[in-house]
Parts: structure tokens; C-alpha cells; sequence
């Protein structure tokens, strides 16, 4: 992706700038109306003081988008075992698996199996927060295109 754009990076604060640019505009105008001599050479010497008070820049970017993250949390746990969860989960995986194989060009699919005792915590369940944590450590959160658990239950 590339495209060139004009910024600015004013030499004095933007309400200077814009003061100066005000009194400019109050004098030249004046000189304008009474059609005094120079004043047209005047109003063109301020509109090039402003415009280098602002100091413009030409910038020519060329970027590469970043793609997206996604990340799936399979549950894995001895409770998956109950009725046809680990079935469910199972298909519900391949669709997302399906779904952003279509979205290969802008999209990062990260699939993480979590389960076992090891995972759990007393009365608190599996916990699957702190490996999804782990697997989205290097990635900015503006790149975090959303995250999904795949745990063969109905509902959320």
C-alpha cells in the first residue's frame, strides 16, 4: 500500500500559528480594502510566513499491511468427555479452520489445545485465560482480530 500525503509539523505551537495567521489575515485584508500600494506583495510575503511557520512536509509511505490474529482455545479437559462435546468441538475447530482459511491474506489462525489436570484449578474450572494470555503475548492488541472457545458446549 502506498501514499503521499502532506503533514505538518508547526515550528511554534498550533495556537501561535493560528493567532499569527489571524493577525495576517486582519492586516492583509485591511491593506486590501483601502487598496493600498503592496499590499497584495504583503498579503503574499505573510501567506508564505504562515505556511513556514507550519512547516509542511511531503511524505511518501509505502506499507504492508499487518495481518490479523486470531486465536482458538480448544478445551481439551477431562469434563470434554462428557456426551459428544469432544465431537462438537471437534467441528466446530474444522468450521474456523474453514472460515479463515478464506481470510489466509489477512488473517493469522493460532489454535491452542488446552486441557488435562495440570490445567485445573480446584472448584474453578479449567482455566484457559492464562494460555490464551501466552499465545497473544507478542502480538499488539490492535492486531487481535478476536478469539474463540472451541469447548462443544451449546451457548456461551
Amino acid at each position: 500500500m502506498a501514499g503521499t500525503s502532506i503533514e505538518f509539523a508547526p515550528l511554534l505551537p498550533w495556537y501561535l500559528v493560528a493567532g499569527l495567521g489571524f493577525l495576517a489575515v486582519l492586516i492583509a485584508g485591511t491593506g486590501l480594502y483601502a487598496r493600498a500600494g503592496g499590499a497584495l506583495w504583503r498579503t503574499l510575503a505573510f501567506a508564505t510566513l504562515i505556511a513556514t511557520l507550519m512547516n509542511p512536509s511531503l511524505v511518501n509511505e509505502q506499507r504492508e499491511p499487518l495481518r490479523d490474529v486470531a486465536v482458538v482455545v480448544v478445551d481439551e479437559s477431562p469434563s470434554q468427555r462428557i456426551g459428544s462435546r469432544t465431537g462438537r468441538a471437534a467441528a466446530a475447530l474444522e468450521q474456523l479452520r474453514a472460515e479463515a482459511d478464506l481470510l489466509r491474506d489477512t488473517l493469522d489462525l493460532r489454535v491452542i489445545h488446552v486441557g488435562g489436570n495440570a490445567m485445573a484449578s480446584g472448584d474453578k474450572g479449567t482455566q484457559l485465560l492464562a494460555p490464551l494470555r501466552r499465545a497473544l503475548s507478542d502480538v499488539p492488541e490492535r492486531r487481535v482480530a478476536g478469539c474463540d472457545y472451541a469447548n462443544g458446549r451449546s451457548g456461551p
